[in-house]
């Protein structure tokens, strides 16, 4: 199970286990669909504290020119 310290805030509160993530290609079209998974929570830095969420997208042909996520 995830840390419960790695969420996003203010604006980046919708950053979460779970949340839905998009990935585009150069035409602005969707080519895949996918979610964050359970967030490890890293402090082993002593000026920086990193939440890492694995991503998962399915579909992103082989090859493509991504230009944005969401």
């Amino acid at each position: 199970m995830g840390d419960s310290a790695c969420r996003g805030i203010g604006g980046y509160n919708d950053i979460r286990a779970g949340a839905a993530v998009t990935v585009y290609d150069a035409a602005s079209d969707a080519v895949g669909t996918g979610s964050l998974g359970e967030p490890e929570y890293d402090d082993s830095n002593f000026t920086t504290k990193v939440c890492r969420f694995p991503v998962s997208v399915a579909g992103v042909p082989k090859g493509s020119a991504i230009t944005r996520s969401r």
